[in-house]
């Protein structure tokens, strides 16, 4: 595998670097500016094929097919998201034979929805720092070349856990109604400017942080061992600089876990405060959202 073996492949478990990244749409809820964007798309994807010198089959989906969201339905395992369930390619780094063997590993998202956010990830073990830059900025500018809007984003947003970064802690509303928390739901897309960012699985020993009882459907055997996993529907705000992942529990409420883009807006004020204003808001909506809640209950 580290001499670019083709029939091997980075999975989850190993231990290797990592860089990844979303392409989130940039055009009217109207509609307008829909089918350039896909246009745009389709040329980053030929660049991807003549880097992996080999086709990316990308699934383009129509808005059509794709239904409004629901809390309800966050449990589908057709829809769990992880960095396995991705297209892989190996991107080999080496210009000449007499420079060191190195490569890369690029996974990319195999459906593409013009109203989702698009993952992009680099793997490598075998490569020099300056050789997977080179790479991230030839992606750079190629989406600006595109028209696309590229934010580097953490491998955190992906994972189960969310508490395996001791400096940066999500914070957790619990909404406490199920009409509630799909109002909530809607109110993302519809009011705070979210999208769709897939669904990751997510164990149940994972948020006990958060004091949530999974709503779990599947199972995973591993060493004669049985875990409780679903698919937790997340989302990423327009600017990049928000995600907030809905944990369904069993007592019929659902968790809202919102993490900031420390990797996105670390390095700028502006950014900073859109994600902090961004966060008072949505903060403010679901404390009355329970608040109305306990009024009716009354």
């Amino acid at each position: 595998m580290i001499c670019g073996d083709s029939n091997e492949t980075l999975t989850e478990p190993t231990r290797f670097r990592r860089r990844g990244f979303r392409i989130i749409p940039d055009y009217s809820k109207d509609g307008k500016g829909g089918e350039e964007y896909i246009k745009n798309f389709k040329r980053l994807v030929d660049f991807f094929e003549k880097q992996a010198k080999k086709p990316i089959p990308i699934c383009f989906k129509s808005e059509q097919e794709k239904d409004t969201p629901s809390a309800s339905e966050t449990s589908n395992h057709q829809s769990m998201t992880t960095f396995d369930s991705m297209i892989r390619a190996i991107i080999p780094l080496r210009k000449s034979k007499r420079d060191n063997f190195e490569w890369l590993e690029m996974c990319v998202d195999r459906d593409f929805h013009p109203r989702s956010s698009y993952r992009i990830a680099f793997h490598w073990l075998v490569a020099s720092a300056i050789k997977v830059d080179a790479q991230v900025q030839m992606l750079q500018r190629r989406c600006i070349q595109y028209g696309l809007r590229l934010v580097p984003t953490p491998q955190l947003s992906l994972h189960s856990n969310m508490f395996l970064n001791p400096f940066q802690r999500p914070e957790c509303i619990y909404v406490e109604s199920n009409d509630k928390a799909r109002i909530a739901e809607l109110s993302l897309i519809d009011r705070f400017g979210f999208v769709d960012d897939g669904k990751p699985v997510v164990f149940a020993r994972d948020v006990l942080g958060f004091n949530v009882k999974l709503k779990t459907q599947e199972q995973l055997h591993r060493r004669s061992t049985i875990q409780k996993k679903a698919a937790a529907q997340q989302y990423i705000h327009l600017s990049g600089t928000i995600f907030v992942r809905l944990l369904p529990d069993t007592r019929g409420g659902t968790a809202f876990v919102i993490l900031q883009n420390r990797i996105y807006i670390s390095s700028s004020d502006e950014l900073q405060s859109i994600a902090n204003n961004l966060f008072d808001d949505l903060k403010t909506f679901l404390h009355e959202l329970n608040k109305s809640q306990q009024g009716e209950n009354k």
